[in-house]
């Protein structure tokens, strides 16, 4: 009898790196793994890059609209269907993949759920019809109760997701080198998932340039680098924050680029959490309820919260006037929080052991 195959469906840059981590550890612990992804210019290169094997590229993401999410969604799951079917995988595992979750339902696959983000609506779709709901212990059962999942099959790890691929970082400094910057000489600022469906209908990058248009002035000393998630927003974020700004022009190893920044202003989710776990001072300018990773490290102190351009412009000048204070005690509270934190990887792939036991 062969290994168990273990199939991991990844359509963004953080379950690349989650998803991963996940699959080492089941390789090291003698399973299979298989990886499927989508062409999509935020997680394309990291596919190309990768030198993993058994990685397919199958469909495409479907843009800003919900019809072309929609289309884009249909014609993948025929293409996946397929490719599953030859390699018969013994578990599927996804962060709300549409596509992964019908085709595992279908082919009699169990599927495993994995997300900090229970609000995501891929989730009515994708949460009934997984055999296990995995999310941090900040997230709690309820939200994930109310897509007919019953508590019994959810199950919590104290950790957050980033835990996964941080445990072991070590900074890269060529990225200074790569792209002109000067180590804590930059303030980094990270664009929201404007096309996500949970917030295309916000005007999700209007709100989010509007909240850094004072910090020119205020940032006086400090360039202002933009990580954008897509090409046509080049164009907003220059006219909002002019030519002066740095652009990183291709999606890069977040840590790296974070750990070396002097703050980080987080128009999203995952790099606001690497910031915390790593220590740098964060400020979140998510233009929509605030997720609950994030608000459990605001509670701890550990991301402060601009909520208008006010509160960014304050928020700044405090961290410049305290910089070497404020990055030494947020570097206490990482490595404390760090120490008691589970690894997520370690905990989910325990729980697909025992699933396929």
């Amino acid at each position: 009898m062969g290994l168990k195959k273990v199939w991991f469906d990844i359509l963004t840059p953080k379950q690349f790196w989650f998803f991963t981590a996940i699959g080492d550890t089941l390789m090291e612990n003698g399973y299979e793994v298989m990886y499927t992804g989508r062409r999509y210019e935020q997680l394309t290169p990291l596919l190309e890059l990768s030198g993993r094997d058994g990685f397919y590229v199958l469909g495409e993401y479907g843009g800003g609209d919900l019809s072309g999410k929609l289309m884009a969604s249909l014609r993948r799951a025929v293409e996946l269907a397929e490719l599953v079917s030859y390699e018969k995988p013994d578990c599927s595992v996804s962060s709300g993949s549409p596509e992964a979750s019908r085709i595992a339902y279908g082919l009699d696959i169990p599927h495993v759920l994995v997300s900090d983000t229970p609000y995501s609506p891929v989730n009515p779709l994708s949460a009934p019809l997984s055999k296990l709901v995995m999310s941090p212990w900040v997230v709690g059962k309820r939200k994930w109760r109310r897509y007919g999942v019953s508590s019994k099959t959810i199950k919590l790890y104290r950790g957050l997701d980033p835990v996964a691929w941080l445990r072991n970082f070590k900074p890269d400094r060529s990225i200074l080198e790569r792209y002109s910057l000067v180590e804590r000489g930059y303030i980094l600022l990270r664009t929201p998932e404007y096309k996500a469906s949970y917030l295309s209908s916000l005007d999700g990058l209007g709100k989010f340039m509007d909240l850094c248009r004072g910090l020119i002035e205020v940032a006086k000393g400090y360039d202002l680098v933009v990580l954008p998630r897509y090409g046509d927003e080049l164009e907003s974020v220059k006219k909002a924050l002019g030519e002066k700004v740095k652009i990183i022009p291709s999606p890069v190893y977040g840590p790296s680029i974070i750990y070396y920044s002097a703050i980080l202003v987080g128009g999203g989710g995952t790099m606001n959490q690497e910031a915390a776990l790593l220590g740098v001072p964060c400020i979140s300018a998510y233009p929509s309820r605030l997720p609950e990773v994030i608000q459990y490290l605001a509670r701890q102190k550990m991301i402060s919260i601009a909520r208008s351009p006010g509160d960014l412009i304050r928020l700044i000048r405090r961290m410049i006037n305290e910089i070497e204070d404020v990055r030494a005690l947020l570097e206490r509270r990482a490595r404390r929080l760090m120490s008691r934190l589970e690894d997520p990887s370690e905990k989910v792939s325990d729980e697909i052991r025992h699933l396929l036991t």
